[in-house]
């Protein structure tokens, strides 16, 4: 956990930071639907939304090859969630960035230094509002055949 910490700790001393908030709750209303979440750390500046998840998921050398592919696999498992999140970050409002940042507080940093953190920056997030409800509608169309 201190892994996680320290690393949002520097994000404080790199930004000027307007409000922080713990376990965020958050809601986005879609057209047949309404998502709910609790965004575990959320950092505000006048210009970005920085949204702060943590993960204590375990990298397992005998699953993946390197913890560059680790968190690729977890980025790719986050995404819905993440973007769903944004979209209601840039419903409130829509002047400010969105970033997010996944921390994993039980992985050591891989052999060549990466970190263990996945990360998602404003052009991840450029249609987020229209590919959470494009999801949703796939896996709607599919559960109804």
């Amino acid at each position: 956990p201190q892994r996680g910490i320290d690393n949002v700790e520097q994000l404080y001393d790199d930004l000027a930071v307007q409000a922080v908030h713990d376990e965020f709750d958050i809601g986005l209303d879609l057209p047949r639907t309404k998502l709910r979440g609790s965004i575990d750390h959320l950092i505000v500046t006048t210009e970005t939304y920085y949204m702060i998840d943590y993960e204590a998921g375990r990298y397992d050398p005998a699953r993946t090859d390197t913890v560059k592919e680790f968190l690729a696999g977890w980025r790719r498992h986050h995404d819905p969630q993440i973007r769903a999140y944004a979209a209601a970050l840039q419903d409130a409002d829509p002047s400010r960035e969105v970033h997010t940042r996944l921390y994993f507080t039980n992985v050591a940093p891989d052999s060549d230094g990466t970190a263990p953190v996945a990360e998602w920056t404003l052009s991840d997030f450029e249609d987020a509002r229209a590919d959470t409800v494009a999801l949703i509608e796939r896996h709607l169309l599919v559960e109804m055949t």
